[in-house]
């Protein structure tokens, strides 16, 4: 009764969860998580406090009065950490709903004929379902991605431990750092961290979002990027380096962009300051790696000045930024940051929508569409399923051709037309509304017929099932007959394709033929 595909009924389903599920042992505080548990580091938290009516003075022995059983207590009032940490959970398990799981039938058939485009915006959704990801693809995704590194960020801010994500994947030569998006409190925190602007002139970063600045500080400080990412960048991944990121991971994606391309072979980071207390002090780590491109979706601005691309002449970088925005409706996230002056980075961004818009990294345009908003903020248009459902659509076409059939039994009763059918295929979808359907011509008179036809089916996704039904036509003395039908289960070409005869009922047989191919915007 739970699931459904819907993404919107998804929200809904657990707004209402949230509403309903109690606070449980609310005057006692969660224990704070192992610092040993994850990679990355921490400062130290404030100790969680037990809310109490019942607090001491300090004094030794029982109280005086009744017995304690005879004392009615004062209800117990929640715990602001706990509430914190229920509320972070709660999100957490609203993101899983609303964009892991959808994302994953995308995910699934993405291949390494895909566009690269897709293979990038697949691998900054990883970030945020690392562990399925590992389990799901350990012998390699889209022709062998794999995690050879990952970094937790779970340093305290806003009441709780942070969910930040970096990792690093890499095929072959080829590298992609992920950054995942924001999935916690921890991660809003960030996003409205606006008071100051932070520059870093030593690697070419000027009036950076600091809160997305901090984000990538606290990555490159880490033992994780000193002992193990920049030393496997450096030895392993001569094919080139990419950085990826959805939402706020984008934005940090373009800082590390930035900056390894504007530091030299070791950079001194200063010291990192939250909130008031020093989370990590000054280092100077290894930097003796550049990025070829960048590849986002989905992100706001990240400076008040365009980051760009320090060993290009131009400031340029290759790739390609994406933002859902309809005529109605649109993803606000990508909007957000401009009314404030904050801008994108000097690569290519690309307007995902019924026919998309390229705006190129030589044009000014590049760094601050969307510059005009839509009428709708849409949340589902901000999530990653969104983004790897428009991005398929119009990088991967499907292409179905209807080769011959066989067997087609001749008319029962004809007295004035021949007595074999006039065959015709219609391609239609069963478990959805395409809004077009295609069709084959007419073999006149045979019943073996020879079509050699194909189609490019445009409004196809992943798990949508094809019916291909052969009908006799018998216009104008009669309706068309129905001969015989198949239905192509996604699971069956998928994304490798698919060719073979297909029982058509009563001895009848249908030869298809369906195949993939990829082009990149």
């Amino acid at each position: 009764l739970w699931y459904t595909k819907s993404p919107k009924v998804r929200a809904m389903r657990c707004f209402l969860l949230l509403l309903l599920v109690p606070l449980g042992k609310c005057g006692e505080a969660p224990e704070p998580p192992s610092a040993q548990a994850k990679p990355g580091f921490s400062v130290a938290s404030e100790k969680s406090q037990k809310v109490s009516a019942l607090r001491g003075s300090g004094s030794q022995g029982p109280p005086a009065g009744p017995p304690a059983d005879s004392v009615e207590k004062p209800e117990m009032l929640p715990d602001v950490h706990f509430i914190a940490d229920w509320l972070d959970m709660a999100s957490k398990e609203m993101a899983k709903q609303l964009a892991y799981l959808p994302a994953r039938k995308y995910l699934d058939v993405v291949t390494n004929e895909s566009a690269f485009s897709v293979q990038a915006g697949g691998l900054a959704s990883w970030a945020y379902d690392l562990e399925y990801f590992k389990a799901r693809w350990a012998d390699g995704w889209a022709g062998g991605w794999k995690v050879v590194a990952e970094y937790y960020n779970d340093t305290h801010s806003l009441l709780v431990n942070g969910h930040d994500v970096v990792a690093l994947f890499a095929r072959g030569d080829q590298c992609m750092i992920a950054f995942s998006g924001t999935h916690g409190l921890a991660d809003w925190s960030t996003n409205l961290n606006t008071k100051t602007k932070a520059t870093l002139a030593a690697c070419n970063v000027y009036d950076a979002h600091e809160g997305f600045f901090e984000a990538f500080q606290q990555f490159v400080m880490n033992d994780a990027w000193v002992n193990v990412f920049e030393p496997y960048l450096e030895a392993n991944c001569g094919g080139g380096i990419w950085t990826t990121g959805h939402s706020q991971g984008g934005a940090v994606a373009e800082i590390m962009a930035a900056c390894l391309n504007g530091a030299g072979e070791e950079l001194t980071i200063p010291d990192l300051v939250r909130w008031g207390r020093l989370v990590h002090p000054s280092r100077t780590v290894p930097t003796n790696v550049s990025v070829k491109g960048i590849y986002t979706y989905a992100a706001p601005g990240a400076a008040y000045t365009p980051l760009s691309n320090a060993l290009s002449p131009y400031g340029i970088f290759e790739g390609r930024r994406f933002y859902n925005q309809d005529d109605w409706s649109f993803d606000v996230v990508p909007w957000l940051g401009f009314p404030f002056g904050l801008l994108h980075g000097k690569y290519a961004a690309v307007k995902l929508k019924t026919s998309p818009v390229t705006y190129q990294s030589w044009s000014g345009d590049c760094t601050t569409q969307p510059r005009m908003a839509s009428l709708i903020p849409d949340i589902p248009q901000h999530l990653p399923p969104e983004y790897m459902r428009r991005l398929m659509a119009e990088t991967r076409k499907v292409k179905l051709t209807i080769l011959s059939a066989w067997g087609l039994k001749e008319r029962h009763y004809s007295p004035f037309a021949n007595p074999k059918p006039d065959a015709f295929v219609v391609i239609d979808a069963k478990n959805r509304v395409w809004g077009a359907m295609y069709r084959t011509h007419t073999s006149k008179a045979s019943t073996e017929p020879k079509f050699d036809e194909s189609f490019v089916l445009d409004k196809y996704e992943p798990e949508d099932e094809i019916q291909v039904t052969v009908w006799d036509e018998r216009h104008p003395w009669a309706a068309d007959e129905r001969i015989g039908s198949v239905t192509l289960r996604s699971e069956m070409f998928d994304p490798y394709g698919y060719e073979g005869w297909m029982p058509l009922g009563k001895g009848a047989w249908l030869q298809v033929r369906v195949g993939f191919a990829s082009v990149d915007l």
